[in-house]
């Protein structure tokens, strides 16, 4: 892992650590975790739980690696990974408190290449973890989005507008 990202760790953690202790003892599910957001999400909670959390925050991450990228930490006791595909239903045997949906095919390098998979996981993927979360009563769902799943946006409309 480079210097920068570890450093940018550091400083997303100790800037949260305040609010981060209701994920003492739970479990993280976040698709996409392999892609940009989602490693940063797993290395923040790895930071966390070597230096904030009593009791660490267990890390599940599928993701079906279309473009192919890695994670930046290893498997461990609080880091599982499981090579799956959102778009169709995922069912796990653990408990769940937290989803954070951040599978998406944002680069316009892979969205063209695949433009149906980029509707599709942020139509079919959010509805299936919606239904994960439903059935896990999770706490809490947090869905990140692309503005590639809008198509090719005119340029006033970048960023696009919450609205």
């Amino acid at each position: 892992m480079s210097k920068i990202i570890e450093e940018d760790l550091q400083q997303i953690s100790e800037g949260i650590k305040d609010v981060t202790s209701r994920l003492n003892g739970k479990t993280l599910l976040i698709t996409g975790g392999a892609g940009f957001l989602g490693n940063y999400f797993i290395g923040t909670i790895d930071y966390l739980n070597q230096h904030v959390l009593q009791q660490p925050c267990r890390v599940i991450s599928i993701d079906n690696f279309i473009t192919g990228v890695k994670y930046r930490i290893p498997e461990g006791q609080n880091f599982k990974t499981i090579t799956h595909d959102v778009r169709e239903p995922f069912k796990i045997d653990e408990p769940v408190h937290f989803v954070v949906h951040a599978a998406g095919i944002a680069s316009p390098k892979f969205y063209r290449d695949y433009k149906i998979q980029t509707i599709d996981v942020a139509s079919l993927g959010t509805r299936n973890m919606l239904e994960l979360a439903k059935e896990k009563q999770a706490e809490s769902f947090m869905f990140f989005s692309s503005s590639e799943s809008y198509g090719d946006p005119y340029p006033e409309f970048i960023p696009t507008p919450e609205s």
